[in-house]
């Protein structure tokens, strides 16, 4: 019975950071970005759209990687205008890995 407990007390405090949740990750080709200046300037532009939990955007592959928190949605005329303005543009959207 001891022992149970202690498993039970071990268990409680693990951080829950150990289960991470579970979030959506769009890729958007974009094209127009010359420079790593493009890069971040697109990358800070997203990140300040409601939902977004992460920006990884690619030169090489002209790709912007969106990762968008658990339970939250992404109005995709909205990403794709962010882009616009900020001087590119859109191409396909898809579900990533």
């Amino acid at each position: 019975m001891r022992q149970l407990l202690g498993i039970a007390l071990l268990l409680l405090s693990c951080p829950f950071a150990a289960f991470p949740e579970e979030s959506t990750v769009l890729e958007i080709d974009v094209r127009g970005m010359v420079c790593a200046f493009c890069v971040e300037g697109l990358r800070s532009n997203l990140l300040e759209l409601p939902g977004v939990k992460d920006v990884r955007v690619s030169l090489k592959r002209s790709l912007a990687r969106i990762e968008i928190g658990e339970g939250r949605a992404l109005d995709l005329d909205e990403l794709k205008q962010t882009i616009i303005d900020a001087g590119f543009t859109p191409g396909d959207v898809r579900e990533g890995p």
